[in-house]
């Protein structure tokens, strides 16, 4: 690293990004690290002013903010031929790509690893969905409004089960939908869904076993479809494949959810119904899905395992 753009969102988490992007500049100075710091307005311009960055020569990106910001950022670079690396410095409430990655969550630790170069490179795909990419997860049925809705304060006390904590107490008041997927090995066509969700990764909502087969860096996309039973099975369905090891009866998840993964879809659906990408609002059915494999390089500090 010669020259690294800091890009800090001050509205994120705790709104503890002035204070640790001077900490970081600090840091790089003691390093001979040439810095420039931008804080984002809201209405901002990733992929120009990442372009103008790589022509003067950065080639990193330190990237401090939560989900949101993690998500605006890949999606306006992901189109540039060259793509910066990215350090990034989790400050938000759920930090759900951070927890997929691995990534140390403490930002003291994070700071004090950054200033010892206790950094390792890790590749990641990002997932492509119409013209448009995302970073961690799309959803459709109950749970995408909330992603979108939900209350902050309550995001602020539960963190990430702030989301699951609504989206249970509203499965039953959504109607039902169908979904044709057409992927590169499969013709699936499921009724009467009430929830359907995609992750590039394992984690969802910042619960790191809602896809315990997936990965940063696997290439493939995993899916989640939750049929229309009563409310009280249904929230049991999603409590059993959110957390598999404390549910010993499989037969009746199995009945009430259906799961696979691709790499390439095309899904469908009769009903008109918005999806959620990456928390905020998205497109329509029908959408086009595929996966950029190792499309990005972040730099991350490993927490133990």
């Amino acid at each position: 690293m010669e020259k690294i753009l800091i890009i800090a969102n001050p509205s994120s988490g705790e709104k503890e990004a002035t204070e640790i992007s001077k900490k970081l500049v600090d840091i790089f100075k003691q390093k001979d690290i040439e810095t420039t710091l931008y804080e984002t307005e809201g209405e901002d311009n990733f992929q120009k002013l990442t372009y103008d960055a790589l022509e003067d020569g950065v080639d990193t990106v330190a990237l401090l903010g939560g989900d949101g910001t993690v998500s605006e950022f890949v999606t306006q670079v992901s189109d540039l031929p060259y793509r910066p690396n990215i350090l990034l410095l989790p400050l938000g409430t759920t930090n759900n790509f951070a927890r997929a990655l691995q990534a140390e969550l403490d930002l003291d630790d994070l700071l004090a690893k950054i200033e010892k170069g206790e950094m390792v490179e890790r590749q990641t795909d990002v997932g492509k969905i119409n013209e448009g990419y995302f970073i961690s997860t799309l959803s459709a049925g109950s749970l995408p409004e909330i992603a979108w809705q939900t209350d902050d304060e309550l995001k602020e006390v539960f963190g990430p089960f702030g989301y699951i904590l609504e989206g249970i107490t509203s499965i039953n008041e959504e109607e039902e939908f169908d979904l044709h997927i057409q992927t590169e090995t499969e013709d699936i066509k499921l009724e009467e869904i009430t929830l359907v969700v995609i992750g590039l990764t394992n984690s969802v909502f910042g619960i790191p076993t809602f896809f315990e087969e997936g990965d940063v860096d696997d290439g493939q996309l995993q899916l989640y479809a939750l049929k229309t039973s009563n409310l009280l099975s249904e929230a049991a369905s999603l409590a059993h494949h959110i957390f598999p090891n404390k549910y010993e009866n499989k037969t009746d998840d199995d009945e009430l959810s259906y799961t696979t993964s691709f790499k390439k879809a095309s899904i469908r659906s009769s009903k008109t119904l918005n999806l959620a990408i990456d928390g905020e609002k998205g497109p329509t059915f029908p959408i086009e899905l595929d996966v950029l494999h190792n499309h990005l390089t972040f730099f991350v500090s490993l927490t133990e395992q």
